[in-house]
Order: C-alpha cells, then structure tokens, then sequence
C-alpha cells in the first residue's frame, strides 16, 4: 500500500506541479526563479543540485552540492540577445576552475569558436569549429595556449543530410578513432 501511495504521489507531482517544469516556456509561465533535486539513499536525503534561472526562463547558474551540504561545484551562465551562451564560469570551493567563452558567427547564429581560461586567466585552449552551407557541424579544431592544433574532429554526411561518420585526430593528423553511423528505414 505504501509504495502504492508512494507511485501515486510521483505521478501527481509530475503532472500537477510547474515547479518540476523544466522547458524554458514553463518555466517562464510560472515564474519560476530555481529547482532543486534531492537524492535520497540509506543514509538520509540531501540536495543534490539546484538550477537558478533568470526572468527569461534561461539557466543562470547550477550548484551541486556534496552530501554534507557543502558547494561542490557552481557553474554560471551569461547569454547574448539570441539566447546564446556566451559565457559559461565553473566554480569550485568558491574558486574558478575554468571559464568557457562562446562566439557565435556561424550561420544561423552557431557556435563558430570557444575559448577556455583556467583559473588564471590565461587561455588553455581554444576550439574553431566550421559548419557546411546546411549548417551542419563539419569540423572542430582544438588548439593549444601557443595555438598549436592538438585535435581535430570531421564530421560527414550523406546526400540526404545524415551524419555518416565522424572521425577524430591527434595534432599530427594520426587517426584516433572514426565513428560511423548506420540508419534503418521502416
């Protein structure tokens, strides 16, 4: 009986309540400024993340939390008026990790370029990626602080648009690993 009640409850709060929306509409609806999950196992429950967003229903910041209670993880989010992340900022023990910063130039406004900065400030790498004229992603470059390519990624597709493989390389040009797709029609 109790896991019955239990069952039903979940069912109820999925369906009835706009806190557990997690669509940008719904959020926006029902103004909703966070969520929280909680994990509940053997030795009790505790938060386990909370996601803040802003007025818009966009994401504004994610903290996952230890099982003590303390800030594990916190991660901020800055958007340009498109809706676009533009900066991510991943913070640790109320230190900055990294920091990922996003242009977008590509068409239909893509993501053409990330750069991530360490703690310092200093670049650790930066990320080209270019997009065929249907705007599909058909590479990515990584390069180092001195700007030297450390991995490339090439993506192809068929006649139809389908991705057909996706193939990875070190800076050298050396294989690393291909990753082909197959798709069955009814």
């Amino acid at each position: 009986m109790r896991s019955f009640l239990f069952i039903i409850t979940i069912v109820f709060l999925q369906l009835c309540s706009p806190a557990l929306a997690q669509n940008k509409s719904d959020l926006k609806k029902y103004a909703i400024s966070s969520f929280s999950t909680e994990l509940i196992d053997d030795s009790g429950k505790f938060i386990e993340r909370t996601e803040k967003y802003y007025p818009s229903g966009l994401l504004a910041e994610t903290i996952e939390y230890d099982k003590d209670g303390s800030v594990k993880k916190r991660v901020l989010f800055v958007y340009d008026k498109k809706g676009n992340i533009i900066d991510e900022t991943e913070f640790k023990a109320d230190r900055m990790k990294h920091r990922f910063v996003s242009e977008y130039n590509g068409p239909g406004s893509k993501k053409s370029a990330e750069f991530e900065y360490l703690a310092d400030a200093s670049l650790k790498s930066k990320k080209l990626i270019l997009y065929n004229r249907m705007g599909d992603k058909i590479e990515e470059q990584v390069y180092d602080k001195q700007n030297t390519l450390i991995e490339k990624s090439i993506w192809t597709y068929d006649s139809k648009g389908f991705k057909k493989e996706k193939s990875q390389y070190d800076g050298a040009g050396n294989l690393l690993n291909s990753r082909k797709y197959t798709y069955s029609v009814k």
